[in-house]
């Protein structure tokens, strides 16, 4: 079976090599941050190995910041942690390759008052539709 997210090791490594595939399309050095929500941590697991080899590669140092919109940050960082040690061996601690701040509110998919409102205002003002389970967070 398929675990919630597709969270293995195999399904990170998408996200791995989509670094590369975007790096070919804009000059990650211009940009300081990659940013993203998590919610099962394979996604994020890709992109922060990923982003550690570029920046090695290309002596850049764009981070990986993510937003937890289900578990605390710690659990997110050893999930990351497991799965970047399943993809290679000489992996930094996940505090090390991405930074992970909590947006939780009350759960995955159940909002805020306030989030509801924002993902309104930000709607109606600027024409950018957030979902209510990630980036609404």
């Amino acid at each position: 079976p398929v675990p919630i997210g597709g969270s293995t090791p195999m399904g990170s490594w998408g996200y791995l090599n989509f670094i590369d595939e975007i790096s070919q399309q804009v000059a990650l050095k211009d940009y300081s941050s990659i940013v993203c929500t998590t919610g099962s941590g394979g996604t994020l697991a890709g992109l922060g190995l990923g982003m550690h080899l570029y920046n090695q590669a290309n002596a850049t140092k764009t981070k990986v910041v993510a937003y937890s919109i289900c578990d605390t940050p710690q659990w997110f960082e050893d999930k990351v942690g497991s799965l970047t040690k399943a993809i290679s061996t000489n992996v930094p601690a996940p505090k090390d390759i991405v930074s992970i701040r909590d947006a939780r509110g009350n759960g995955y998919s159940l909002n805020t008052v306030e989030e509801l409102q924002f993902i309104s205002r930000v709607a109606r003002e600027h024409g950018v539709a957030f979902d209510t389970c990630y980036t609404g967070k």
